[in-house]
């Protein structure tokens, strides 16, 4: 692996986990250009919990890319960065997680 041993930090406050781990599972997309007037793209992202919809997210990005990796780029950090809270909120939740996450585009 090129990240070696990385491990995700865990609250040290955080109460012990109870139950069976669950698994989180995130969907993104962008669409270039989606605003033709000022050539923004659109973010589209759906996290899962087991399977059950927990949260969605869209808005117009607030930079203008010139091409879909650019996009598509900016609409990965923004479902990271999503990630990394909703496995925060449910860690001082107690709900244990499994050790990785589905990333889907």
């Amino acid at each position: 692996s090129v990240y070696g041993d990385a491990k995700e930090d865990i609250p040290y406050d955080a109460p012990e986990p109870l139950g069976k781990p669950v698994l989180t599972t995130s969907y993104f997309d962008a669409n270039l250009c989606a605003d033709m007037l000022t050539g923004r793209s659109m973010t589209g992202i759906l996290h899962f919990i087991n399977q059950m919809p927990l949260d969605w997210y869209s808005k117009k990005q607030s930079t203008v890319a010139t091409a879909t990796f650019g996009s598509e780029f900016v609409a990965a950090r923004i479902c990271t960065e999503q990630i990394l809270e909703i496995r925060i909120i449910l860690r001082y939740l107690g709900v244990p997680l499994k050790d990785f996450v589905c990333i889907r585009r």
